[in-house]
């Protein structure tokens, strides 16, 4: 038995003479796996796949890590079967999870006694004779178990020491206890235990013949594990191979034991953790050496090879004299770059990767790593730049599409790649919180969880507009909304939120109540409701459910939030983690449903739940459900440490130790001072990291030094370059920031190499990737083909040529080839739909023809409480109006039905002060009373309207609303309860009824729209000219319905309030109707149309309407994104009223402003509560005065 060691500093070279071994140490049973110990997860992957490269075939071989793998040779070699595979996936009760639940009842007890000063801090509490912990308690356990775990593996002698009262310092007797009470030296799975008794067999001489133990790509190993690999040496042949930056390490008397190389100032610097090997090798007695170490067949070329060789082979500092060292000014081979922020520095490791595929056609995405002491920041920053996808122009003007470079992040949790996992984690904080209206959403959201309840993804798409209507804000029930409300203080909260008020209205059993009732019945009727007893059930209305697939989302989403509601009573209950285990395995059973060709993914979460069930073996604690989640979401969180589950494209991970994996690229990312080297966080309590270092129980490697030895490693695994990437510059402030000091270190010797300055080694790019400098030739020159695109079309601006007129960037900039066909069936608009397609065109279009409601906001979800602006709809307004008007019962019972119906919806809240906030709400509908006795005797009449304009379509719609009499006129009233005074919307919808009005001959003079501060009356136009404008406006939607159209609401009517303002204040412009304006714009016959201050004028009034802050058009999500980096202004400066803009604003809401800016005997614009015959002052232009209000959509 001995140790053999297999040193090189290429890995390669380790394979070979491991491939060469495996056939001998192979045991008879084919079916007994071989263990091959490794330092990392992406270690082993790679592992297996250079063996079956080299030998056809990688059956049989586990790839274990060092602790598991150590361990399980140990208890193998104590009871002598000799088979360590039997070992390596036995639960491990002193495992930290493990080691935390049997801490807790001894902390519990331990409050009065010898741990007393930590144990009073632990909020465990006694539940039927059993202790229950909630997370900080088993926060605080898990902290203690992480030192109690370091003490059993790093000294293992200390700690049986301590177990048996031997030698332990005066603080840390408290620790002692525990150890002692967890049988740290008397139980057989003791980990410290294992390494005593192992070392008495020894002693006794009696061995057992093992097959040799085999260790890959060790490179540091701890105090710990360098004692039991000694150990185990003296009982079996350990063959380790190991990466090592250099041989002088092992040249006796070159250097003392643990000592940093003093001759190469990067060993020096960076080399510490590696001499642990080399104090292995010196206390070793048995050991047979095998140098591995590639002789370079020719001189190096790269600063890099330079480097590496200099490091394999140190000599005395070389100078940058020495010929050896003159390299070529254009050598990238190692480059360090300076770009402000982490997202800048992930855009310039874009750039460089493009470069580098395009200069060699040979170098795969496969072929490149990029490693960040901060994943957490920089992987989904970096995966998503490397997403980036788009279209740049070339130089010939011919348009190329680029595509993503595939990327993957190796250090994530399974929540990140198993959709299950995150069906769990989500469900335990719902359920366990406070459950919201956008959190069930994003739920019912997830595929598996629609399968689950039988939803088809049309049922799916219906299902945030059904919550919505629900008015479910939050909380499962009364029970749970109750304490959180009976914590407000204030009077007035108090008397609204008052304990005997607290039921179950806006609960998510309140929402499934009304959603269980819409779909067992209709509606009988505007004031119904289901009474709600007894307490604190409530009153509840149906929701409207249309059609059978509504029927069916409505079914599933009321089952949903039955279920939410019962696993949120069934998790308050504290548990043992077998019965939770048990209840989270049926709560996936109802809540999730998968292909069977994706059940993997709930398997890969049973696995954990049974590896938490096996750990937590012969525990009675009851854990609430916070400890549950937290411990959950830590375990399927947790980074599984170099796994890279997807090949073939460039990888994304961590700076680990042990991942000396070759890449013929590595990029080393955000790599700055604070952030690297990481420092080490141990708790105070900790012996190894508290008192002098000589009563410390083992000399541990501080974080810092591993981090040096990763830097190391990282640079010796970069076959043909190196990539150093930090910030250089704050990106607000400008000033100048190091980069860690590890690379300040390498930045000084490569600077005395090779005579550089450090400027010359270190590329400093601007804050923007589109900076000027960026297109320039030199070192910060894009080699993005995107922003190339840019500096092109730039170019072409200043040379003044017409194609490189501003475009947009989003979905209309590319209409010209994205051009859907028309409908295929031709359309039928009621009135309302076909305002909706003039007014929001866009939003139509992605919700009609693209089915694309991810921007639609007809339906916001809502987790607040209807406290201060009741959500009353303006139908039970209007409903309210009409009992004003032509009612014969009591108006005072009504209202109260009106308000229990209001309540029942969810509109508003219950109680006194809400019946305050409804007569707030219905003032206006007093207003619009008040103004309708101007009117005469008015009646609710009904107009149908048919009209057919061929292929472009036909309008059907029947109007129910209220006529009156003015001036022997009749007028068709059209009233806005909840507005001062008519908005875009409304005038909109007005003027096409009143065209509607006139083209169907329905016998109405005048259409006013009637607010509760003003109105605006339109006279109907002449029916042959009604039924003309109607016809170009259908043009417009059939044209909004194959692409989209610049025509927005606020920008429409300030272009057509600009032109209509200038020209006249009549019905016309200049005499002129819209269409003659239309067609004299394009024969260009209009007089002032080449004005530049109106076309400035215009292009100020239309950019300050669309990009508001405040209430732009642009601020509509449909609109930013099919609009993105659209502005009005240039277009209208190029083309002036010849641009499309122009016309469809003049086409829509030109027609909008002649229509009810009049000046003659039936047009009147009136303020007030005056009679009918009471007109505004006139303007001074000789107009009616406007009252203005804020303008909003519906």
């Amino acid at each position: 038995m001995a140790l053999h060691l297999y040193r090189s500093n290429r890995v390669e070279r380790l394979v070979d003479e491991l491939a060469d071994l495996l056939p001998t140490v192979r045991p008879n049973d084919p079916f007994v796996p071989v263990p091959v110990v490794v330092g990392s997860a992406a270690m082993g992957r790679w592992l297996a796949h250079e063996i079956a490269t080299r030998r056809s075939v990688a059956a049989g071989i586990v790839y274990p890590l060092p602790r598991r793998g150590i361990s399980a040779a140990m208890r193998a070699i104590l009871d002598g079967t000799g088979r360590l595979d039997r070992h390596l996936d036995a639960p491990d009760r002193f495992e930290p999870d493990a080691l935390a639940l049997r801490l807790l009842p001894i902390l519990h007890a331990e409050r009065d006694g010898t741990c007393a000063d930590f144990a009073r801090s632990i909020t465990t509490r006694e539940a039927e004779g059993r202790i229950v912990a909630d997370w900080p308690a088993l926060a605080f356990a898990r902290e203690v178990a992480d030192v109690l775990d370091r003490l059993l593996h790093e000294a293992p002698a200390c700690a049986t020491a301590w177990a048996r009262g031997r030698g332990v310092p005066a603080r840390h007797r408290w620790l002692a206890h525990l150890l002692t009470a967890l049988g740290a030296a008397s139980d057989e799975d003791s980990p410290a235990a294992v390494f005593e008794r192992l070392e008495k067999q020894r002693a006794s001489g009696t061995n057992v013949s093992l097959p040799p133990l085999l260790l890959f790509g060790l490179s540091t190993v701890g105090p710990g594990d360098r004692a039991r690999i000694s150990l185990l040496a003296r009982h079996l042949d350990v063959h380790l191979f190991s990466v090592v930056p250099t041989a002088v390490f092992f040249v006796p008397g070159r250097t003392a034991p643990g000592a940093p190389h003093a001759e190469n100032p990067v060993l020096g610097s960076l080399g510490r953790a590696s001499r642990a090997l080399v104090d292995l090798v010196i206390e070793q007695a048995a050991v047979k050496e095998r140098d591995l170490f590639d002789a370079p067949t020719q001189a190096p070329s790269t600063l890099l090879e330079r480097l590496q060789a200099w490091i394999a082979e140190p000599g005395d500092m070389p100078t940058h004299d020495d010929d050896a060292w003159d390299v070529d000014p254009s050598d990238d081979s190692i480059s360090f770059h300076a770009a402000p922020g982490a997202l800048r520095q992930c855009e310039v490791v874009r750039e460089i990767l493009l470069d580098a595929f395009a200069r060699d056609a040979t170098l795969m995405p496969r072929d490149v790593v990029i490693q960040t002491p901060d994943p957490a920041t920089y992987a989904p920053l970096m995966a998503l730049v490397l997403a980036r996808v788009g279209i740049a122009v070339e130089g010939d003007r011919r348009e190329r599409l680029y595509e993503p470079v595939p990327a993957v992040a190796a250090d994530v949790g399974l929540r990140e790649q198993n959709a299950v996992a995150e069906i769990l984690l989500r469900l335990l904080r719902l359920a366990a919180g406070r459950i919201t209206a956008t959190a069930v959403a994003e739920l019912l959201d997830l595929e598996p969880v629609q399968r689950a309840l039988g939803l088809d993804p049309e049922a799916a798409a219906a299902i945030p507009e059904l919550l919505a209507a629900t008015r479910f804000t939050w909380g499962g029930c009364a029970d749970d909304r109750g304490p959180l409300l009976r914590r407000f203080s204030d009077e007035d909260a108090a008397a609204l939120l008052s304990p005997e008020r607290v039921d179950d209205q806006f609960t998510a059993r309140f929402g499934a109540e009304r959603l269980a009732l819409g779909v067992c019945q209709h509606d009988p009727g505007p004031l119904w409701v289901q009474g709600g007893a007894p307490e604190p059930h409530v009153d509840v209305a149906p929701v409207p459910v249309e059609s059978t697939e509504r029927a069916g989302a409505a079914a599933a989403l009321a089952l949903a939030l039955g279920r939410l509601d019962a696993l949120h009573h069934a998790l308050q209950t504290p548990r043992t983690v077998d019965a939770w285990v048990g209840l989270l395995s049926s709560v996936l059973d109802e809540w999730c449903t998968l292909p069977p060709e994706r059940a993997f993914l709930r398997r890969e979460v049973d696995d954990v739940l049974d590896a938490y069930r096996r750990i937590a073996e012969g525990t009675s604690v009851l854990l609430s459900v916070d400890a549950v989640t937290a411990y959950l979401e830590r375990r399927l969180d947790r980074p599984v440490r170099g796994d890279r589950p997807v090949t073939g494209a460039v990888t994304i991970s961590g700076l680990e130790p042990m991942r000396v994996v070759p890449f013929r690229m590595v990029v080393l990312l955000g790599m700055d001072d604070g952030i690297f080297p990481r420092t080490d966080t141990r708790p105070a309590f900790d012996p190894f990291a508290s008192g002098a270092p000589n009563d410390r129980p083992a000399a541990l490697l501080s974080r810092a030094d591993v981090d040096r030895h990763i830097l190391l490693e990282a640079l010796l695994s970069a076959r043909e370059r190196l990539v150093v990437t930090f910030c250089g510059r704050d990106p607000r402030s400008n000033e100048r920031l190091p980069a860690a000091v590890p690379i300040e270190e390498l930045l000084t010797v490569l600077g005395a190499l090779t005579g550089r300055p450090r400027e010359a080694l270190v590329v400093d790019h601007p804050l923007q990737p589109y900076a000027r400098r960026a297109f320039v030739e030199g070192p910060t020159q894009s080699a993005d083909p995107l922003f190339w695109s840019i500096a092109d079309r730039r170019a072409a601006i200043e040379a003044g040529r017409e194609d490189a007129r501003p475009t947009t960037t989003g979905l209309h900039g590319a209409h010209a080839r994205l051009v859907l066909p028309p409908p295929s069936v031709r359309p039928v608009y009621t009135v309302g739909e076909l305002t909706s397609w003039l007014y929001r065109p866009v939003v139509q279009l992605l919700r009609r023809r693209l089915d694309l409601r991810s921007f639609d906001r007809e339906h916001p979800l809502s987790d607040l409480d209807p406290v201060d602006d009741p959500a009353i709809d303006e139908a039970l307004l209007l409903d309210l109006l009409e009992h004003r008007l032509f009612g014969d019962g009591d108006l005072d019972a009504f209202e109260r039905r009106l308000a229990r119906r209001l309540a029942a919806e969810g509109r508003i809240l219950r109680g006194p002060v809400s019946q305050r906030l409804l007569q707030g709400a219905t003032q206006g509908v007093s207003e619009i009373e008040e103004q309708l006795k101007g009117y005469g005797d008015v009646e609710k009449v009904s107009l149908p309207v048919s009209l057919d304009f061929g292929d472009l379509g036909r309008i059907e719609d029947e109007w129910q609303g209220y006529v009156g009499t003015t001036n022997d006129e009749r007028v068709a009233i059209v009233p806005i309860p909840q507005r001062k005074a008519p908005n875009s919307w409304a005038k909109l919808h007005g003027m096409l009824w009143a065209h509607a009005f006139a083209a169907a001959g329905t016998g109405v003079d005048t259409l006013a729209v009637v607010a509760t501060g003003s109105e605006a009356c339109a006279p109907l136009p002449p029916a042959d000219d009604a039924r003309a404008a109607l016809s170009d406006l259908l043009e417009v939607a059939h044209e909004a319905q194959m692409r989209p159209l610049p025509l927005f609401p606020r920008m429409g009517e300030a272009i057509a309030n600009k032109l209509v303002g200038r020209t006249s204040t009549r019905a016309t412009f200049n005499g002129r109707t819209v269409d003659e304006v239309l067609r004299a714009i394009a024969d260009g016959t209009l007089e002032g149309m080449t004005d530049p201050e109106l076309l400035d004028a215009l292009a100020k009034a239309a950019a300050e309407k669309f990009a508001s802050p405040d209430r732009g058009d642009r601020n509509e999500p449909a609109i930013a994104h099919v609009f993105a980096g659209y502005d009005p202004k240039p277009v209208l400066l190029a083309q002036g009223l010849e641009s499309e803009e122009v016309r469809l604003a003049l086409r829509v809401w030109g027609r909008v402003r002649t229509c009810f800016v009049s000046g003659g005997k039936k047009g009147t614009h009136r303020t007030g509560k005056g009679g009918a015959g009471s007109k505004a002052k006139p303007s001074s232009s000789g107009g009616s005065k406007t009252t203005r209000s804020k303008e909003a959509e519906p």
